[in-house]
């Protein structure tokens, strides 16, 4: 299982990536207007009934994710 990671509100995204994942500040600075912005789409899937039931459906919703490169 993946480790958890932080959250925080996106207004805060241009402090939040200045510092490493052990707290020490980045050198040098990251500008995030020269960082392209990505979206990747994955799926978050759920068994909409019984399990044992035939007719349960798998219903997939997609989760959109904004990714700075």
């Amino acid at each position: 299982m993946a480790p958890l990671v932080e959250t925080f509100h996106p207004a805060r995204l241009g402090q939040h990536v200045q510092y490493l994942t052990n707290g020490k500040i980045r050198k040098p600075p990251v500008d995030l207007k020269q960082c392209e912005l990505k979206e990747l789409i994955q799926y978050e899937c759920d068994l909409r009934g019984p399990k044992e039931d035939p007719r349960s459906k798998i219903v997939c919703e997609p989760v959109l994710r904004l990714f700075r490169n």
